[in-house]
């Protein structure tokens, strides 16, 4: 009973994180807002794992690949990618962003 409660709360936890964390496209960055309960959880690996919350830099994206329901930002050096969901409208407000910063797109055999 204690492990079926346990994988009850860190999920209902994830998903409270999931619907928590925002993304705000501003003019010279990225700001990524939230509680994100990923990092909170001890997983006891010697893994360096980043909390996405904070400010990144457009210089920071390396490039950027469009999927039919989400948007995904790779990041510079391998450090990981930013994925969030996005709608028509949105994917285009990004696309132009990504353009005016001069971020190219991701090929698909990367």
């Amino acid at each position: 009973m204690l492990f079926i409660g346990s994988v009850f709360f860190i999920q209902m936890l994830l998903r409270k994180s999931n619907k928590n964390t925002k993304i705000f496209f501003q003019r010279n960055g990225l700001l990524i807002t939230g509680f994100d309960a990923r990092i909170e959880i001890p997983f006891r690996l010697n893994v360096y794992i980043h909390n996405d919350s904070g400010y990144y830099s457009y210089n920071d994206i390396e490039n950027y690949f469009i999927y039919s329901d989400r948007i995904e930002l790779y990041l510079v050096n391998s450090i990981g990618k930013i994925v969030f969901h996005a709608n028509g409208e949105l994917k285009r407000q990004v696309t132009g962003l990504m353009v005016q910063n001069n971020i190219p797109i991701r090929n698909i055999s990367e």
